[in-house]
């Protein structure tokens, strides 16, 4: 990662707070004319392109679905949380050489926040509370995961309010078209008549997270044509801790989806695992693998995951990408 600097104020960036507050203390009045003239002109001649004129504000993130889904619409962070774990987890979109590692999610490095001066700070409801933060730059909360269990829909929203924040609202829109026709061709290529599907992560060698309403998984199941096999009760983020042995309650004929990377408590270890290796999914072949996938990600890990279940099941006959 770049050695930390502040920007020189001669090419520092509007503030995502003067983006919306045109009055903001940190408004530079003299520039209000030739904005004025420049946004009167993009309306009159390409009014949806307007936005996308405008300078990218430099904004810090705090949160690993508002970094892959500023990454998705076209916006590199000037700075985000834990980036080498982002890799691990989520994986894609990349992180950009030369973003800088502000350190931890939930505690980040404030030293070097200050000495980066972000126009923002993008994260989620529960991390943004901190004043210390907002005493840096703005704070930005955006949630996809809710009581109201609803991911899918809350994961557009917040695709839209990040393209209107970082004046992106044509990527936003482009990335909504991209996931929406790779969810479709994932469903094409699923057969319709597909048992029940499990997705899990290893806690440990004898526990797994379960995934049911409310998930990410959930909300790709939904529109992708399959049905979740676990049923329970899940907690606001749509998942559940359950010891191996409870597995055995599925349905017979549920495939099971381990969501990687696995605990070095579990890898290389399940063939030994008895608990495991009698469960009726295992015990018949019907457990895959599939590459790592960020469990509470936006759209951008929606697709990624549509995308390893449909290679992962057994395909429609004759079914097309």
């Amino acid at each position: 990662m770049t050695s930390a600097s502040p920007r020189p104020a001669a090419t520092r960036r509007p503030t995502a707070e003067s983006a919306f507050h045109p009055l903001s203390s940190r408004h530079r009045s003299w520039r209000l004319p030739l904005v004025l003239l420049l946004v009167l002109c993009s309306l009159a001649l390409t009014p949806v392109q307007a936005d996308d004129t405008q300078p990218t504000p430099a904004l810090i993130s705090l949160d690993w679905s508002m970094t892959e889904t500023l990454l998705a619409i076209g916006v590199t962070p000037l700075g985000v949380a834990a980036p080498e774990s982002y890799a691990r987890w989520v994986g894609a979109p990349a992180i950009p050489a030369g973003v800088h590692d502000i350190g931890l999610r939930d505690q980040p490095n404030l030293e070097l926040l200050a000495r980066l001066d972000p126009d923002g700070i993008v994260t989620v409801s529960f991390l943004a509370g901190d004043s210390r933060l907002s005493r840096i730059a703005p704070v930005h909360a955006f949630d996809i995961y809710t009581s109201s269990r609803d991911p899918w829909q809350r994961a557009l929203k917040v695709t839209r309010q990040l393209g209107r924040l970082t004046h992106h609202e044509q990527g936003a829109e482009r990335l909504i078209t991209r996931v929406r026709q790779q969810l479709a061709g994932a469903r094409r290529k699923t057969r319709s008549d597909q048992p029940p599907v499990a997705v899990l992560q290893f806690i440990d060698n004898r526990h797994v997270r379960i995934y049911g309403e409310g998930s990410l998984f959930q909300a790709v199941f939904d529109q992708i044509g399959l049905t979740n096999a676990w049923q329970g009760d899940v907690n606001n983020w749509g998942f559940r801790q359950l010891g191996i042995d409870e597995l055995a309650r599925l349905p017979a004929d549920t495939r099971l989806l381990v969501i990687r990377p696995l605990p070095t408590t579990v890898n290389g270890q399940l063939e030994d695992n008895i608990l495991w290796q009698h469960l009726p999914a295992v015990r018949r072949g019907r457990v895959h693998e599939l590459a790592p996938v960020w469990s509470f990600g936006g759209l951008a890990s929606m697709a990624r995951f549509a995308g390893e279940v449909a290679q992962a099941l057994p395909a429609t006959e004759g079914a097309t990408p």
